[in-house]
């Protein structure tokens, strides 16, 4: 294990899945196939975020040579095996991330991450371990290890947690954060503050930097939430970016210089996207992490 700062824990999240992408894609016969046949893509934090005990959301990709898998709406058969033994068998359903371009991004060229399709299963794991996610696909199977830890060991905060009674940056308040909102144009989610709302209404919080997440499956998050929130007026939505201090260093977010906005810590949080649903009692329903699309997010919301 490999000790990394917030910022490298950031970035990590962000490209890792690219560099899975490439890693497929240049494979041959004649290096050996060494990615030959389906592969599951981790899109998830590999820090201490799944607690035993209380459902999970666990999401994937699905790549085959490093081309994604077809299958939007399809029903993917899950295992969840432990010491090689089957702890249950679920399905989970094929997603795709899209959402409209909008402000600058209409008129510009813009690429977003080869690979489009996600899978998120949820479960209960019963005890702390590592878990294997097997996945069968034709007459192959690929597997990708989920590690899940005790109650205390997890910080961040989940589903049953309090969502902590935290000022987040505003219009009126920037505490510190510049810019306010890193989207093209400045979304309108940052009139209030969480800790003004949490415990009187239902408050949907998204945590993530559209400037910085430009993955297909990470970057539209946000505008996923613009595009459904509509249907949803009794539910408070709030954007909070993930730095304090891009344009101090003219928007270069791999400078050492660049800092975490107070609310990661807060949250102790270690990476980004993600959205906490939390309920009218100040409790959160719901966290999703990295990647959702709009039905995910619907339901979710629904949920709330």
């Amino acid at each position: 294990m490999v000790s990394l700062s917030r910022r490298q824990f950031f970035q990590t999240s962000i490209v890792g899945l690219t560099s899975v992408v490439a890693a497929c894609s240049s494979s041959s016969s004649s290096s050996g196939e060494l990615f030959s046949g389906p592969l599951l893509v981790a899109l998830f934090s590999r820090s201490a975020v799944f607690a035993s005990g209380v459902q999970q959301r666990v999401s994937f990709g699905l790549v085959d040579n490093g081309v994604p898998v077809v299958g939007d709406g399809d029903q993917l058969p899950v295992r969840i095996m432990k010491d090689n033994e089957l702890v249950e068998e679920l399905t989970v359903t094929g997603r795709v991330v899209a959402h409209e371009h909008t402000g600058d991004q209409a008129d510009t060229e813009h690429e977003h991450a080869s690979i489009l399709r996600y899978y998120a299963l949820r479960t209960v794991f019963p005890e702390a371990g590592v878990y294997d996610i097997e996945v069968s696909f034709g007459d192959t199977s690929a597997s990708l290890p989920v590690q899940i830890f005790s109650p205390d060991e997890v910080t961040i905060r989940s589903v049953g947690d309090p969502f902590p009674l935290i000022d987040t940056p505003t219009i009126g308040n920037e505490m510190n954060v510049d810019p306010l909102c890193s989207r093209l144009p400045a979304c309108d989610l940052h009139q209030v503050s969480a800790g003004d709302v949490i415990g009187s209404r239902p408050t949907a919080v998204l945590i993530a930097t559209p400037a910085f997440c430009a993955t297909q499956y990470c970057g539209p998050v946000l505008d996923v939430v613009l595009e459904e929130m509509a249907d949803f007026g009794h539910i408070q939505f709030i954007h909070v970016e993930v730095f304090e201090n891009p344009r101090e260093v003219d928007g270069n977010y791999n400078d050492p210089r660049i800092k975490p906005a107070a609310t990661l810590a807060a949250l102790d949080l270690e990476f980004e996207p993600s959205l906490y649903l939390v309920g009218a009692d100040g409790i959160i329903v719901d966290r999703i992490d990295n990647v959702f699309d709009a039905e995910e997010l619907r339901q979710a919301l629904a949920a709330l």
